[in-house]
């Protein structure tokens, strides 16, 4: 028999051993718009990546979540440590890409600069370096409309590539990189 139950008030049996607790049973799902559906948790990186490139190159840091409903909302973070270091004026900027189900990656955010990240000595000329170290947060969300696998990929680009000094990084000198993928009930 299927239908709807419309009531008021939902409360644990008041003789069961757990009276405060409502439990739906194991292979049932409880759709409440808004609650977390699950979590995953991205592998840690901390292997050094390196470029002088304006062009988006992948940071490695990636997570893989499996809606379990189409109309789920997915909730991106990621904590990027970034070293940028400069005589001049340097910084990085950042895009998420998204595959669904093993097909081409898609772009489904991007900085509006390649200096989100940024450092500035003060002035050209000077022989000032700054060294400036971050763990920058980046949080989005997506609905990708589909049950199927989705990858989340964070990529990077520099500003100013033509700066002498080392090139700006991720995951440098050991420091880890980090995610987490979200599903929301919509």
């Amino acid at each position: 028999m299927a239908g709807t139950l419309s009531v008021s008030h939902i409360q644990g049996l008041a003789t069961h051993s757990s009276p405060t607790t409502v439990s739906v049973a194991s292979g049932h799902k409880l759709h409440a718009p808004g609650h977390i559906i699950q979590c995953v948790k991205m592998p840690p990186i901390n292997t050094l990546i390196s470029t002088s490139s304006s062009s988006f190159i992948t940071t490695n840091l990636t997570g893989t979540i499996t809606p379990q409903l189409s109309d789920s909302k997915i909730y991106i973070t990621f904590l990027i440590h970034s070293k940028v270091r400069s005589s001049e004026d340097m910084g990085m900027g950042f895009r998420i890409m998204r595959s669904v189900g093993g097909a081409g990656a898609t772009a489904i955010w991007t900085s509006t600069t390649n200096y989100e990240n940024y450092s500035y000595d003060g002035g050209a000329g000077d022989s000032q370096i700054v060294d400036k170290r971050d763990r920058v947060p980046i949080f989005w969300e997506d609905t990708p409309s589909s049950t199927a696998a989705c990858v989340y990929t964070l990529y990077y680009a520099v500003y100013n590539e033509t700066n002498d000094n080392p090139s700006p990084s991720v995951h440098a000198d050991n420091n880890y990189s980090f995610g987490h993928l979200m599903e929301v009930a919509a």
